[in-house]
């Protein structure tokens, strides 16, 4: 009786694990056809995106070796997986015209050392290299910068992989901001390890911190027109000696200007210098070497005011030794002050 009962339960036991087995087999069969015939029906669309904007990863035109899951990243919908060494996307696109585009990158990377992509032109030729760092899991979103020059027209564009083991979920592109104006040092559109904090400068937001020597931010702008312009930066300084150069896109250096002491992370100064600039879209670098110093923002603007007219004292291009505060004389605003002489304003 032993036996028998013995028997009809290894019975019972092996038939569970054919079913189960082939239940395993039948899901893994059944997923794999769903995504090969969503593959087959996306080679089908032609998928054309206007820059700047958004462009979800899986709406590429073709590709390689690339698979399509889906995302838990904010939005949810899916992402591109399966990344190898290798693979590539082809994106068709329509740029309205040239100039300097900023890209984000929305990728997560579990535990691929060393991966990284390029976006590139049709002709093979990079336009970009972007390094994906580990972000904690393949759904732990990060977002990643990167600019590059783009010609006006339709055109297609390849993230080509370098190496892979790591995921994409969207991509977008934006143009140039207008100079003259002002920029928050946090708005930069690619960096070296800077990272933002609250700050408790007058307007509030956030401040750059934590910039070491030889760091670096990029900013995408239009220039209005060619010319020397002002530059003034909104700067704490608790110990440090830092030094501020504007460089090209090609590293030459535009201008620099000293950062003094403040004698407090959030004891908040303005520096000024000036920067010839050629007109159109371009990337300014805001690079430091010594740093130890905290950034706010930068403000830029043509200089020379026109004469006759009214000048504010504190409206100076470079000087020295001088600080602004609030003045009691009529009309407000601030004044300039040089040891014991109070200026507040010129008018010729």
């Amino acid at each position: 009786m032993k036996k028998f009962l013995f028997f009809i339960s290894l019975f019972f036991v092996t038939a569970t694990v054919t079913v189960l087995s082939r239940s395993v087999r039948f899901n893994y069969l059944t997923n794999k056809l769903t995504n090969f015939l969503s593959l087959i029906e996306h080679s089908n669309l032609l998928i054309v995106s206007s820059l700047p904007g958004h462009v979800e990863a899986e709406s590429y035109d073709t590709m390689q070796g690339i698979q399509v899951e889906t995302t838990s990243d904010i939005g949810g919908g899916q992402n591109i997986s399966n990344i190898d060494d290798g693979d590539w996307l082809d994106y068709s696109v329509t740029v309205p015209q040239d100039g300097v585009y900023t890209f984000k990158f929305r990728v997560a990377n579990g535990w691929g050392d060393g991966a990284k992509f390029e976006l590139r032109k049709a002709d093979g030729t990079a336009l970009a290299s972007v390094d994906v760092p580990r972000t904690g899991g393949l759904q732990s979103w990060q977002t990643l910068g990167a600019t590059a020059h783009l010609t006006a027209g339709s055109q297609t564009l390849r993230l080509y992989v370098v190496k892979g083991n790591w995921n994409l979920n969207w991509f977008e592109a934006a143009a140039s901001r207008s100079l003259p104006g002002k920029l928050e040092a946090e708005s930069f559109d690619v960096a070296s390890d800077v990272r933002p904090e609250t700050t408790s400068d007058e307007g509030g937001g956030q401040n750059l911190g934590y910039i070491d020597d030889g760091d670096w931010m990029d900013y995408n702008v239009n220039v209005a027109s060619a010319g020397e312009y002002v530059f003034q930066f909104r700067v704490a300084n608790s110990y440090g000696n830092g030094v501020i150069y504007i460089k090209s896109e090609d590293g030459t250096t535009l201008g620099s200007v000293n950062v003094p002491r403040t004698y407090g992370w959030q004891n908040w100064t303005t520096v000024s210098t000036t920067a010839t600039l050629p007109a159109g879209s371009q990337v300014l670098r805001i690079y430091t070497n010594p740093g130890t110093w905290n950034f706010n923002w930068f403000s830029v603007s043509q200089n020379g005011s026109p004469l006759p007219g009214h000048i504010e004292a504190e409206d100076f291009a470079t000087m020295q030794g001088v600080q602004p505060e609030t003045t009691s004389d009529a009309g407000g605003d601030r004044i300039s002050v040089v040891s014991t002489m109070v200026i507040g304003w010129i008018i010729t």
